[in-house]
């Protein structure tokens, strides 16, 4: 019995010593973490302890890079930019005067020829006005001649009306004998009127016939261009046949739109008339002058339509009808104000001048747009500067520079 209880014993003091070794292992866990952290928290407070002491920086304050125009006082007239069509001033039909055949063409008779005045575009076969002209010669030659004749019948009755006369005071005619004198003289008289008007009627003739021949040689009537081409060599035309149609090269006109606000603005009360225009096309300026306006306003835009008369052109101009151009009008006269750029105004009434190197905002006033440039005219001196140069940051009192 007595070993049995030696075993007991002997076991229960094998846990007791378990049980201490489990509780001091658990112990060391938490203690040895414990002593590293404390040991760092050492180490820091030492080493911030012990940094050395570094100098503040002082605050500096920045300076804005800004571009600036000067707010010097100018007249300025802007141009108003408009885009239009070349037009025809004067175009005509060439229309023969006389029916026939084209019996010959001129060298420039093509569409798009540039025909000078005089200058041959089409002959018709002027044979069946040439044979009525020898037929018309020929009757009136023989009238005249027939009334050379009528004038000495004339003759020879007036005096044999005289010699009756005198004859039958003396008692050697009679009445009958005279009056039938009378009468042959009387009808000769008629048959030389009758004569006179048939002459006449042939000279009218003549002249007319003459024309005809004229008018089978069909000229350009002024320098210009020739469109619409329709006929040649050998076809017969008929009188009032529109054979082409001819542009005259001095009366080119630009055509364009103008809004009801613009009008209204720079060419009310017809002072519009001989205003100095330019007309560009293919890089190419012309001088032009407003001449006339449309007779009806337009009701879809409530604008008219504008014709600027081009200066100095000829058929050496190659610029022609159907050409788009621009065309630029001077506005409005507008004296003491400044020219900026649009990106120089804030809010629309405001500009930043530079007064000691810093900003300092002005109150101003649009007075009118020339392309991206504003005018303006606000409280500011001519000596000023104004900052072109737009950024967020802009504000009252900044520190700027200029390049």
């Amino acid at each position: 019995m007595k070993h049995g209880d030696d075993i007991e014993r002997s076991k229960l003091g094998r846990a007791e010593g378990l049980k201490r070794f489990g509780l001091s292992k658990r112990l060391f866990t938490i203690l040895v973490p414990l002593a590293i952290l404390a040991i760092g928290v050492m180490v820091a407070i030492f080493l911030i302890s012990t940094r050395p002491e570094l100098a503040a920086k002082p605050v500096v304050e920045r300076v804005w890079t800004v571009a600036s125009v000067p707010a010097a006082s100018v007249t300025v007239q802007p141009e108003r930019r408009f885009f239009g069509r070349i037009v025809a001033g004067r175009e005509i039909d060439i229309r023969p005067e006389v029916s026939g055949s084209i019996l010959e063409i001129g060298p420039n008779f093509i569409e798009g020829g540039v025909v000078r005045q005089g200058e041959l575009l089409v002959r018709l076969d002027p044979f069946n006005s040439e044979a009525r002209l020898r037929e018309i010669t020929a009757d009136l030659e023989g009238n005249r001649a027939m009334l050379e004749r009528d004038r000495e019948r004339i003759d020879l009755l007036e005096r044999d009306v005289k010699r009756r006369n005198r004859l039958a005071g003396s008692g050697h005619s009679s009445e009958k004998a005279l009056d039938d004198a009378k009468l042959s003289l009387s009808d000769a008289k008629q048959r030389e009127i009758e004569r006179r008007n048939t002459i006449t009627r042939l000279e009218v003739d003549l002249d007319r016939v003459t024309r005809d021949i004229e008018d089978s040689r069909i000229a350009a009537p002024f320098d210009g261009f020739l469109v619409g081409v329709t006929t040649g060599k050998g076809k017969f035309v008929n009188v009032g046949d529109v054979v082409a149609k001819m542009i005259r090269a001095e009366s080119l006109e630009a055509r364009f739109h103008v809004g009801n606000q613009e009008f209204t603005r720079f060419l009310s009360d017809g002072n519009y008339r001989d205003v100095q225009v330019k007309v560009l096309w293919a890089g190419q300026d012309f001088d032009g002058t407003l001449d006339r306006i449309e007779s009806e306003v337009q009701t879809a835009s409530g604008g008219v339509e504008v014709f600027a008369r081009i200066d100095g052109v000829d058929v050496r101009t190659n610029l022609r009808p159907g050409a788009f151009v621009e065309v630029r009008v001077p506005g409005p006269r507008y004296e003491n104000v400044t020219r900026v750029p649009e990106e120089a105004v804030y809010g629309g009434d405001t500009v930043y001048r530079i007064a000691d190197e810093r900003l300092d905002p002005r109150q101003v006033r649009i007075v009118a747009r020339d392309g991206k440039d504003l005018l303006i005219r606000g409280d500011y001196d001519a000596a000023d500067s104004i900052v072109t140069t737009r950024f967020p940051e802009i504000g009252p009192g900044l520190k700027v520079r200029t390049p």
